[in-house]
């Protein structure tokens, strides 16, 4: 599985085991800083550490190299925000406090992979953009899940649009990424946005501590 490193990937001198993870690893660094228009398979090739011709081995082409960095990254997302959703057992206050950390901290502290889907996800071939909504609407799906029970338990604010809702929370989950700076502690992004998502779905708490 492809590293979540969102440093600069090292060189390697030539061909060998773990090269495909190399190039992915690379191309996602590339398409991150970069974006999909400027990014080539010499360029890949040469920041991985091989020539060119090597690529071909790997992916039959630019395109098929981007479509499998950037569903790499997309279902490293949906996988941290699974097990963090999971994790949090059945309180859904406390799993989508859950969720909103483990996709911003993948996203901003961790992978290039997420920065990656983020900046190009609308700027590629259609071919490589329905492969990608396949794995977006699985993301979706673990929110929807998550929503759809605390509707059902009468957590969510009253007239509330759930599938508004989610759109737009992880649109905002995801559009950090663009202006995030080191600068800005990740902790005070994490804790500023489950503040945020908690007051704008739910209801306040009962003073009983029942919905």
């Amino acid at each position: 599985m492809p590293r979540t490193d969102r440093r600069r990937p090292r060189t390697a001198p030539a061909d060998g085991p773990g090269t495909r993870d190399r190039l992915l690893d690379t191309t996602a660094h590339v398409l991150s800083t970069r974006g999909f228009a400027c990014t080539s398979l010499t360029e890949v090739a040469r920041i991985a550490g091989l020539r060119p011709p090597a690529v071909y081995h790997y992916f039959a082409s630019k395109d098929d190299l981007v479509a499998a960095a950037l569903s790499a990254g997309q279902q490293l997302v949906r996988q941290r925000v699974a097990a963090a959703a999971a994790a949090a057992g059945p309180d859904v206050r406390r799993a989508v406090d859950a969720m909103v950390e483990a996709h911003l901290r993948v996203e901003l502290d961790s992978s290039a992979y997420a920065t990656a889907v983020t900046r190009n996800a609308r700027h590629v071939p259609p071919a490589i953009a329905v492969q990608l909504g396949a794995d977006s609407a699985a993301f979706h799906d673990v929110w929807r899940e998550v929503l759809q029970r605390a509707a059902s338990e009468g957590h969510l604010r009253l007239g509330l649009d759930a599938r508004v809702a989610r759109m737009l929370v992880v649109g905002a989950l995801n559009w950090a990424a663009e202006w995030y700076t080191p600068r800005i502690s990740v902790d005070s992004v994490v804790a500023t946005a489950q503040q945020l998502v908690r007051a704008g779905l739910f209801q306040p708490p009962h003073p009983s501590g029942h919905p």
